[in-house]
């Protein structure tokens, strides 16, 4: 049966050996400088996550059994759901209660004391045809839920986007975003006489 895109994590990402990677927030500025040696910067565009994937040595059949998968990902269409699996927490999942000036939101539908800390992820879909996959990292210091199971204010990076609905289910445990891989950034495999190793290639998350 063919493959349906976006890969989910369970039929791909999740099932990578990998040895390294790296997960960031791209900067999304353009900048120019003044007679004066004044650094100017204005924004061009949406901040968008993006990083980079390098595979652990295994025996050959189970190293081209991944490098398969990464090969189809560098069809035009293809697509996959990554996490930062590096940054995992044991955390319940919620509702988007409300939000401000695309900055700041509040959570709801959470066990009352559920605590988020700066650096923990959220995501959230939102749209059709084709989903969007959001993926923010929370900025604020310590915001527990209350008896409710509502959180005060947390600021998020990047900025919620417009048209992200209220009540939308928020992922706490596994967020997400929607990756395409970056054309010409793979990287082939090394075989040796019993493993093979090397592969890595770089993605970039979609917002379509």
């Amino acid at each position: 049966m063919p493959f349906s895109f976006p890969l989910s994590l369970d039929s791909f990402f999740s099932k990578l050996a990998i040895v390294e990677a790296t997960f960031f927030l791209s900067a999304a500025v353009a900048t120019s400088e003044t007679a004066g040696g004044e650094i100017l910067t204005c924004e061009h565009g949406p901040r968008l996550w993006g990083g980079t994937i390098q595979l652990h040595r295994r025996p050959h059949a189970d190293y081209e059994e991944m490098v398969a998968m990464v090969e189809m990902l560098f069809d035009a269409n293809a697509s996959f759901l990554v996490s930062p699996s590096h940054a995992a927490k044991i955390l319940p999942s919620g509702t988007l209660a409300d939000q401000r000036d695309g900055r700041e939101v509040k959570l709801g539908g959470l066990p009352g004391g559920s605590r988020i800390k700066p650096g923990d992820f959220l995501s959230f879909t939102y749209g059709s045809n084709p989903a969007r996959y959001a993926l923010h990292r929370a900025l604020e210091e310590g915001i527990a839920s209350d008896t409710t199971g509502t959180t005060g204010w947390l600021e998020v990076s990047p900025r919620i986007r417009t048209g992200a609905p209220m009540e939308a289910a928020i992922e706490l445990m596994h967020p997400v975003c929607k990756a395409k891989a970056v054309p010409g950034s793979l990287v082939a495999a090394r075989h040796s006489r019993v493993f093979s190793e090397g592969c890595s290639f770089s993605w970039r998350q979609t917002l379509r």
